[in-house]
């Protein structure tokens, strides 16, 4: 059996799935195509990372509403799911919006020379104001423009209650602590805010970021301008505890990964709880690394979040996340109340398909976490390992330790820099390889190309990148589920 077919550039990961959250991106050369947008690239793809890349389905409603309008090509088209999710964009952007509402869905018209364009791309990108591929396949179904829906698993019946069910008894809460979103960057979007209002009921603050987070929860927190305070390094205990002594009157909330992406860094948690209750701090966590299954996060954070597009899902076929409340956090009933504001639902179908593949997440993860442990030993003895970004190595081991639920030492995510050019190892290797991460398949992604290259353009970006601990040349890898026996050869064969 082939484990590891190659998927051709552009190509759905996973394969023939227009429901696919990622896209197969098999040599190096395609990266730079991609983030060049080098035509001849981009005609080849059929699918992308949602958030910049819209759906096929949903591009046939886009077409569709310009060739009712007479739209001209100088004008962008956005597509939102709903009128509260356009109002809270207005209100970032301080000025209405030119939209119509049809379908059910509202369409923004803008000029691409429009100084707010790409003001209000990034903005509807941080939010995760996206619209449902399966979402869009209904509508494009129920008017005959297209004949059938992609059939796949799905579980009808209290979708939602299962789902959440799951998660409340996986992260020790009550289902109704358990809060549905259309994706994990609304998730984390929707936490934030929620935090900064009740906050700002008794006082303005700033965030503290802890830790180089995923992009999108980056620019999440950095959007409130100088409202925010980075550290990168979240095992410098010194400065977090100097900066929190000398400000935290001026402060709203923390927010951190466990386990941080894609530097693989755990923090101290209890230490950081214990810190951020002597200063009377909410604790917002994003969890999606960790999972409920192999770390125990809610005991010591106020507020959770995860992407459940990630291995809860384990196909990279639907959009969703979760926001997971502690029944001991001082607002729990008005953080339930006021996140209603902020939080995009699910559409019903991804619901019903999450809940059918969600009842795999705990074996799925914990067979991809025992296999990445055994890959992690395995490349350390490599002649072309130059460095592994693990959380089995430094100070992140033993502050795993205090918060694992088993016995497996590791996440099912690796960082690899090899000795020498990544683009031959890149090209060698035998895995999908595109954007997203959780997949019961291994996915390979060159991590730094596809989410910082703007960095890469400059002297002054590299340098803070190296000084950040972020190898360029970083190749992340979500390790799945398959025989550990073929993942091992892959790399044996280079």
């Amino acid at each position: 059996m082939n484990y590891f077919p190659l998927i051709p550039t552009g190509e759905f990961i996973p394969q023939d799935n227009p429901h696919a959250v990622s896209v197969s991106l098999p040599f190096f050369q395609d990266i730079i195509d991609y983030e060049e947008e080098k035509p001849a690239l981009l005609q080849q793809m059929r699918s992308g990372y949602p958030r910049f890349f819209v759906n096929g389905f949903v591009k046939q409603i886009i077409l569709k509403f310009r060739e009712e309008n007479v739209i001209s090509p100088e004008f962008e088209i956005f597509v939102l799911p709903n009128e509260r999710i356009l109002k809270i964009i207005e209100n970032k952007i301080l000025q209405p919006l030119d939209y119509s509402e049809k379908w059910g869905l509202f369409f923004v018209k803008i000029n691409k020379k429009d100084e707010i364009f790409k003001a209000l791309k990034k903005i509807i990108r941080n939010i995760g104001a996206i619209v449902s591929s399966r979402r869009a396949e209904d509508i494009l179904c129920d008017k005959n423009w297209i004949r059938n829906r992609f059939e796949e698993e799905i579980i009808t019946e209290n979708a939602p209650n299962k789902i959440k069910n799951s998660l409340a008894k996986a992260y020790g809460c009550k289902p109704s602590d358990v809060l549905l979103a259309n994706s994990g960057t609304n998730a984390v979007f929707a936490a934030v805010e929620t935090i900064l209002r009740l906050q700002n009921k008794s006082k303005n603050g700033k965030i503290v970021q802890l830790g180089w987070l995923y992009l999108d929860s980056q620019e999440i927190i950095q959007s409130y301008d100088s409202e925010c305070y980075v550290q990168l390094n979240v095992h410098d205990k010194n400065a977090l505890e100097n900066y929190l002594e000398n400000n935290y009157q001026n402060l709203s909330c923390v927010v951190t990964e466990v386990i941080t992406n894609p530097s693989l860094q755990c923090v101290d948690l209890p230490w950081l709880r214990e810190l951020c209750l002597k200063y009377h701090l909410p604790l917002i966590v994003d969890s999606t690394l960790g999972t409920p299954y192999l770390v125990d996060v809610l005991p010591y954070c106020d507020v959770a979040v995860e992407s459940l597009t990630k291995f809860a899902s384990g196909n990279a076929d639907v959009l969703m996340g979760a926001v997971i409340v502690n029944p001991s956090f001082e607002r729990e009933k008005a953080f339930l109340q006021t996140s209603e504001d902020f939080l995009i639902l699910p559409y019903q179908r991804d619901v019903e398909r999450l809940a059918f593949e969600i009842s795999g997440y705990e074996n799925r993860v914990k067979q991809a976490a025992e296999n990445a442990h055994q890959l992690y030993e395995f490349l350390k003895k490599q002649d072309f390992t130059a460095k592994i970004y693990a959380v089995q190595e430094g100070k992140s081991r033993e502050n795993y330790k205090k918060i694992a639920k088993t016995t497996i030492p590791g996440v099912p995510l690796l960082g690899l820099v090899f000795e020498g050019n990544i683009r031959a190892y890149y090209d060698m290797l035998p895995f999908a390889k595109g954007p997203s991460l959780g997949t019961e398949f291994t996915l390979a992604m060159a991590y730094v190309y596809l989410a910082h290259y703007d960095l890469l353009q400059t002297e002054a970006g590299i340098d803070y990148l190296e000084k950040n601990d972020l190898n360029p040349n970083l190749l992340r890898i979500s390790v799945g589920a398959e025989p550990i026996e073929e993942i091992l050869k892959a790399f044996k064969n280079l």
